[in-house]
Parts: structure tokens; C-alpha cells; sequence
């Protein structure tokens, strides 16, 4: 299995950490395969990776929270701010980290009320376009407050809303 994906850190104290990511990385990049993988390896800003296991899958988002052990000098996502409806012009950036070599990618863009086409009703399209190595990554804006889970579509970005009014993802 080679899916990469980048990771929003939602908790980190001594009893653990808690990712959440794209369920993607759960398949096979064959298609006709039916594994499905309960472990995932987990790149850190000073390159060494770590092994973590999936907690919790959410079918309708396509999420998985993964738990790992403590992560010294992570910084957790904020999730408690939150984009009134109507905020047409807002700008954002969608952040991703190639797994690879951990070099952070990056796309800015305008906040739409856009709803995406994929299966799950909640997403929304910014204007901003990212790699599938960006599926999981954050969405801020340029205050640095957390908007929301990327996602990847043929030439857009959907997202997650995130905050402590949508419900969305703190329900996960």
C-alpha cells in the first residue's frame, strides 16, 4: 500500500495522541484487493516515523482518528473557531506535507458556500487546489484558525467544516 495522506493532530497529552485523516489510507492501492490495513505509518516534522492504529472510522465522513503515543513538540489543531455562513470572501490556505521527504505544500484560495459534489453532503469548495498528498490536511485561514479536513477532487478542494458550531468534525 503506498496512499499517503497528511494529518490534522486533534489530541496530544501524555495518555496519547489522536490523528484524523483520510479513511483512504485504510485501502489498497489495488482495487480488486479487500485488505484492509488497521495500522498506519505516521511522518512527524523531524522526519522519523512513527506507527499508529486506527481508533475510529467514520463511513459517512470517510475519516479515520488514528492513536499513537505521545508526541512531544506537536502542536494541536484548534478547533474551537468557527466561520459564519455567509463569509463569502475569506481567504484560506490548504496545507499538505509530501510524506516523503516532509516538505510542506501549500494552496490559498477564497472561502465559498459551494457545496462539493462527492458522496458526503457537508463538504464545501474553497477556491484553493491541492494533491491528493494534501487529503487530511488542514484548512486555515490566514489568521492561523483551523477551518476545516481537506479533501481531493479533480480540480478542487473540498473540505470538512470544522469548528465548534458545525459539529462536523468534533462529532467524528
Amino acid at each position: 500500500m503506498n496512499t499517503t495522506c497528511t494529518e490534522i493532530v486533534i489530541k496530544n497529552n501524555m495518555s496519547g495522541a489522536r490523528i484524523l485523516t483520510s479513511a483512504s489510507l485504510l485501502r489498497s492501492d489495488d482495487e480488486d484487493s479487500n485488505e484492509v490495513h488497521l495500522f498506519v505509518h505516521v511522518r512527524l516534522p523531524d522526519s522519523s516515523v512513527e506507527l499508529g492504529w486506527v481508533a475510529r472510522y467514520d463511513s459517512p465522513y470517510d475519516v479515520i482518528v488514528v492513536n499513537m503515543q505521545y508526541l512531544s513538540c506537536i502542536q494541536v489543531a484548534g478547533m474551537d473557531h468557527h466561520i459564519q455562513s455567509g463569509t463569502r470572501s475569506k481567504k484560506v490556505i490548504a496545507i499538505g506535507r509530501v510524506f516523503e521527504t516532509g516538505k510542506l505544500m501549500a494552496s490559498s484560495g477564497d472561502l465559498t458556500e459551494k457545496r462539493n459534489k462527492l458522496s458526503c453532503i457537508d463538504l464545501r469548495d474553497p477556491t484553493c487546489v491541492i494533491t491528493k498528498a494534501g487529503i487530511g490536511g488542514p484548512l486555515m485561514d490566514f489568521d492561523g484558525q483551523f477551518i476545516g479536513m481537506n479533501f481531493y477532487d479533480t480540480g478542487q478542494t473540498p473540505y470538512l467544516p470544522g469548528g465548534k458550531d458545525s459539529g462536523d468534525i468534533e462529532a467524528i
